[in-house]
């Protein structure tokens, strides 16, 4: 089911753009990035893909209980510096 979600994402951010998939603030958009999240592995291509297109989301998820502890770790900055989106910024 999760697979299958993740699927109609990734195919509605082609079909809608960035911007559109942003908006909708969809946190398993990033389950590509798990493994540099919580190893600091070096993060996939599908993992920035999506980074980028939720960047204007990361401040909402990181004032979120359940996935607060993963925003602010070092492996969150490292993944984004990464992935070439600019460090957060949230007030």
């Amino acid at each position: 089911m999760v697979v299958v979600m993740l699927t109609a994402s990734i195919v509605l951010l082609a079909a809608c753009g960035a911007s559109a998939a942003a908006a909708a603030c969809n946190a398993k958009l990033l389950k590509a990035c798990v493994p540099a999240l919580t190893t600091g592995v070096t993060p996939t291509g599908e993992c920035c893909s999506n980074v980028k297109a939720q960047q204007s989301c990361l401040c909402q998820f990181a004032k979120n209980p359940a996935y607060a502890r993963y925003v602010g770790s070092p492996n969150t900055r490292r993944t984004i510096a990464a992935c070439g989106v600019a460090p957060l910024h949230c007030s």
